[in-house]
């Protein structure tokens, strides 16, 4: 099994980050940070360059199938891009909102996209499909500006289908 249902909230958002880590090789994402979970001061602390959280998913509709040991959870999972006013700003939202999109709106692309992660064991070259957690949907959330007018912030959600056995 590859996600853990006892494990569930932590193994989805962590092979969702490995996901978006595998990007970074590769320009614009080399320009930006990912981060597991909401940012905390740390990362605001140093924050040298943009970057995209992956909070832990809400569980949207548990379902297990009656006469089976089978559990679906339809899950939602936020994904933010932030940036400041040092690091890029609106346009620099813009592009990292456009990549977050493109990926995650293309189903085909983004659940055969090969990456390495580990949950109970590690997975080399693995897709989301294979981890029996496909994007299922994609939406866009809304800018979220700051008072002091030196950070945005844009939030979408990537809605997944889990397939677990107990």
């Amino acid at each position: 099994m590859s996600i853990r249902r006892n494990r569930l909230f932590g193994d989805v958002r962590d092979v969702l980050v490995d996901l978006l880590d595998s990007k970074t090789s590769a320009s614009p994402w080399n320009r930006w940070e990912i981060v597991s979970g909401y940012p905390n001061e740390t990362v605001f602390e140093k924050f040298l360059k943009p970057f995209i959280f992956v909070n832990s998913p809400i569980n949207k509709v548990p379902l297990k199938h009656q006469g089976s040991s089978a559990f679906n959870y339809t899950l939602e999972v936020a994904i933010g891009a932030w940036v400041n006013i040092t690091n890029g700003w609106e346009n620099e939202l813009s592009i990292m909102t456009s990549e977050l999109t493109s990926l995650f709106d293309n189903r085909y692309t983004c659940n055969t996209l090969t990456f390495d992660t580990e949950t109970d064991t590690e997975y080399e070259d693995t897709t989301l499909i294979a981890m029996k957690m496909p994007v299922i949907d994609f939406q866009i959330g809304r800018l979220i500006p700051y008072p002091d007018d030196k950070q945005l912030r844009q939030d979408m959600s990537v809605i997944i289908k889990t397939n677990l056995l107990t």
